[in-house]
């Protein structure tokens, strides 16, 4: 194997690189655009140094969630180890564990497993290995085996392999569960824990088991902000456009406290079923309203109703934000395809909101052209909306420079990660955010509906 260090991955085929590096050379225009980018570059290899959980202050006391956290990392986590809880000032609902780093480096020569880039991702935010991330494994490996973990960053590693001499990055230590034979063999495991990680190099992000998910939901910091900012209060109508897997809807639910209207839409049944586990979990399932339907569709409406007070619009992206990233598999051509879809459910949104609501439009991409650039087809094509301040907003998250945004505008929009500047907004993930407010003095007919370019 050649085992990489982070600043030898390429994240991004050429094609892409290229096309990011123009679009956001605008927002970059007062440095070094090469060294940024090779700044930008390492920050997506890396994971967060803290893990940000949603507390369910709807069914408990902060009180009984933070003890209940503490008594699973006192459970898990050795003193030296264990992770300190940390609050948000202006999340009340946001807890923050922050990972210990640890110098780390490969011990097991001829005990190695080989995952592929999606699973090491994963796993150095605190994942185990389940049995379909698994592409080789060395011979001698036995259930129990400590092991050397390492991602495949190019994709070549056939499954199966007992030895492989491609790139990889080494991820950490675990104990192997499986043996090759129930891996590999005839009668194959198809689903389970394969290897169970020990230790990470940039620390470990401490799983959570399922008796705590009526307590504590995974999420990222901008996702929790965007519910936040739109908003919602007892009594209101709201839609969630694209819901699924119902991070955002359970928070939506819990705000509005079982009064009012919530509608969450997914054109996906399969992940819409993970949305109502959520929902189930959180014993918020009687308060939404699930429908299976393409957001996209221009007949939509026949389906959700409306019009509601607010709409969330949290768009099916490239997800380029997404850290860690060891490898991009989308190709230029992929990313380019989300712009057009994005505008037709953003056109059907427009026609959602009643006049006087807001519309709240998010991503977890780091693109100009699925971000402000949608933000300003908006203000171009729908005259009736305007763009809001927005609450809570992170100090250095404004939006980059595009044409048809004055300045004024792109403070009004927020933007997560390397290059929103330092502190809490920068150690996430990639993910953008805009409120927009359908003026009540508007016309129904100044609403109109434009192709998507």
């Amino acid at each position: 194997m050649i085992i990489c260090n982070v600043g030898d991955l390429d994240v991004f085929d050429s094609p892409l690189e290229d096309a990011l590096k123009a679009q956001l050379s605008l927002g970059w225009a007062d440095g070094n655009l090469q060294e940024k980018w090779m700044k930008l570059k390492c920050w997506l290899l890396m994971p967060p140094s803290y893990t940000c959980l949603r507390m369910n202050l709807h069914s408990f006391s902060q009180d009984e969630v933070v003890s209940r956290l503490q008594e699973h990392l006192i459970q898990v986590c050795d003193e030296s180890s264990r992770p300190p809880v940390a609050f948000h000032p202006h999340l009340p609902e946001a807890v923050f564990l922050r990972v210990r780093s640890q110098p780390l480096s490969p011990e097991n020569d001829h005990r190695c497993v080989i995952v592929d880039v999606r699973c090491g991702g994963a796993v150095l935010r605190g994942a185990d290995i389940f049995v379909p991330g698994v592409c080789g494994m060395s011979a001698s490996i036995r259930a129990g085996s400590t092991v050397d973990v390492f991602a495949d960053v190019d994709g070549k590693c056939l499954r199966g392999a007992k030895c492989f001499d491609g790139r990889v990055l080494f991820i950490g230590h675990g104990a192997a569960l499986l043996t090759r034979k129930e891996l590999f063999g005839p009668q194959a495991v198809r689903d389970g824990v394969a290897v169970r990680m020990l230790q990470r190099p940039w620390g470990s992000h401490p799983p959570l088991p399922k008796e705590l998910r009526p307590y504590l939901f995974p999420q990222n910091l901008p996702s929790i902000v965007c519910v936040r900012v739109l908003d919602p209060q007892p009594g209101d109508s709201v839609l969630d456009m694209c819901a699924a897997p119902g991070g955002k809807t359970t928070h939506i639910a819990a705000m509005l406290g079982g009064k009012g209207l919530l509608v969450a839409v997914d054109r996906s049944q399969t992940r819409l079923s993970r949305a109502r586990d959520n929902l189930v979990a959180w014993g918020l399932d009687k308060d939404v309203r699930l429908v299976a339907a393409d957001a996209s569709d221009e007949n939509i409406r026949e389906k959700v109703g409306g019009p509601f007070d607010k709409v969330l619009v949290d768009a099916p992206c490239s997800a380029l934000g997404q850290r860690p990233a060891l490898r991009v598999t989308a190709k230029l051509a992929d990313v380019q395809s989300f712009p057009a879809l994005q505008r037709a459910i953003l056109s059907n949104a427009v026609g959602l909101v009643r006049l006087g609501g807001v519309l709240v439009y998010s991503t977890c991409t780091i693109t100009t052209a699925e971000n402000e650039d949608q933000v300003a087809w908006l203000l171009e094509h729908f005259d009736c909306l305007e763009l809001e301040q927005q609450s809570p907003h992170m100090s250095n998250c404004h939006g980059l420079p595009v044409p048809g945004l004055h300045s004024e505008q792109q403070r009004r929009l927020q933007r997560f990660g390397f290059i929103a500047g330092e502190g809490v907004a920068d150690d996430t993930i990639g993910f953008f955010l805009a409120k927009l407010r359908k003026k009540a003095l508007g016309e129904k007919d100044s609403v109109h509906r434009d192709d998507a370019e």
